[in-house]
């Protein structure tokens, strides 16, 4: 054998190149290559398919929401004045819609711009059945407004009365108020409205009756609740409804607001005119209600009282926070809720 370069075995020696190169040594082929794809961007949310402002408008026109909602509209967009698509259900009353938002977990006690919930809305307008399923999903039943009004002090609907009424927790009545400063009582849940205040009760300017003195003693007898001195003054022949304390206060009505049940009734079974109001257009029924007495409320409706409206729009119902109370005027309120 000779001395040249041998091969390994089984190796067969390389081809020679062959075909063009490039002055920078690249072939043409290399170069044609397509060059690696780039690496895929981060995914970005996907945006609902139906925006905040479209839920609203289809809770506003009463137009079903079920598709949005499951779609994934944001249930807690809200409008400039704060209303959410659940005020605006509850508003009108779209029960449907109502129980779609829940099941999305819309802000069940969210306000608006005046503090009003959901809640507040279905009393006012009187859907009870949404009320209904509100309380059933844990609506805040107590919840106050802006204005310090909760939702059975909005309401005028009989139903929505008892079903909120049980709800509204009872507070102690009133104290009964003494003669010569009848606005000295301990306050209110509800205060008669600034040009209504509350009278003081002068003495010595009692008047209407023929007698000036029987006058004195039965408004005297009826606000300090004796129920003898009463029925002693009727039976002289004292009138029971043209006695007079000051600014229009009628014995009946001094003694429904201090809770004098036993004088009530005796007044009324004298012929008192039970819907009598004072100078501020309240009447027995008005000053018993706010001031949670609730056996006098019985007695009054019993006698024919008619639970009619305080001269700035009121009834005895938006006047009390007593459960007792709102539970008997609820089974009185008038075909179609008070006007």
């Amino acid at each position: 054998m000779g001395c040249g370069a041998s091969k390994a075995p089984g190796v067969e020696a390389a081809a020679p190149l062959t075909g063009p190169v490039s002055k920078d040594g690249v072939s043409p082929a290399a170069k044609a290559a397509p060059a690696p794809a780039p690496a895929p961007e981060p995914a970005k949310p996907a945006k609902p398919a139906v925006s905040g402002p479209t839920l609203l408008r289809l809770a506003s026109r009463g137009e079903s929401v079920g598709s949005a909602v499951n779609d994934g509209a944001p249930v807690e967009h809200v409008r400039e004045d704060g209303f959410s698509a659940l005020h605006l259900a509850c508003a009108r009353g779209d029960l449907e819609n109502v129980k779609a938002l829940l099941a999305a977990k819309a802000p069940i006690d969210a306000t608006n711009n005046s503090g009003w919930t959901p809640l507040h809305w279905a009393a006012k307008n009187g859907h009870a059945e949404v009320v209904d399923v509100l309380m059933a999903a844990g609506a805040e039943i107590g919840a106050v407004t802006d204005d310090g009004r909760t939702a059975v002090q909005l309401t005028l609907d009989g139903d929505v009365m008892k079903l909120l009424g049980p709800h509204v927790p009872t507070r102690p009545p009133r104290k009964s108020p003494s003669l010569e400063r009848l606005a000295d009582q301990e306050a209110a849940p509800v205060e008669p409205s600034a040009d209504t205040p509350a009278p003081a009760q002068e003495v010595a300017t009692l008047t209407g009756d023929a007698s000036a003195a029987a006058t004195v003693e039965l408004c005297t007898a009826a606000v300090n609740g004796n129920t003898d001195a009463v029925t002693s003054v009727l039976a002289r022949g004292a009138s029971p409804s043209e006695a007079r304390a000051s600014d229009g206060f009628t014995p009946l009505i001094l003694a429904a607001c201090g809770g004098h049940v036993s004088v009530v009734d005796a007044l009324i079974n004298a012929g008192s005119a039970v819907d009598a109001t004072n100078s501020f257009g309240w009447t027995a029924l008005h000053w018993a209600s706010r001031n949670g007495h609730a056996e006098v409320v019985q007695l009054l409706i019993n006698g024919g009282s008619k639970a009619l409206n305080t001269p700035d729009g009121r009834t005895p119902m938006q006047l009390t926070y007593d459960s007792d109370v709102i539970r008997i005027l609820a089974d009185v309120v008038p075909p179609g809720g008070f006007k």
